[in-house]
């Protein structure tokens, strides 16, 4: 049986960070946005699965291309490898070359 919802909910980036990623994990499923509090809006950047077992520290989550294709910012990775660690998720965001290590905490 899947433990998601030890994780489910909302997570954010620091409030100190520049960067700014808003996650939504429930059972099974990952949606990662970019928001813009600007204008009130939101990219998908990522969404797909969410396969997380009890004591996993990375989770390999598989892209809903239908989704992402439709997104300017959409990932074009088929898999993204999130990491666990403690009360923090972690993954790499790249974009134009550049490559910006992401941290979210559940809010």
């Amino acid at each position: 049986m899947s433990k998601s919802a030890d994780l489910a909910g909302t997570w954010r980036t620091p409030e100190d960070k520049e960067e700014a990623f808003k996650a939504t994990i429930s059972e099974n499923h990952v949606t990662i946005v970019i928001p813009d509090d600007d204008s009130d809006s939101e990219s998908l950047y990522r969404d797909g699965t969410f396969p997380y077992e009890a004591g996993d520290k990375t989770i390999v989550s598989a892209a809903d291309r239908g989704q992402l294709d439709a997104s300017l910012l959409g990932s074009e990775d088929s898999e993204k490898t999130l990491t666990l660690d403690g009360d923090r998720i972690k993954f790499d965001f790249s974009m134009m070359g550049t490559t910006l290590h992401v941290t979210l905490e559940k809010s």
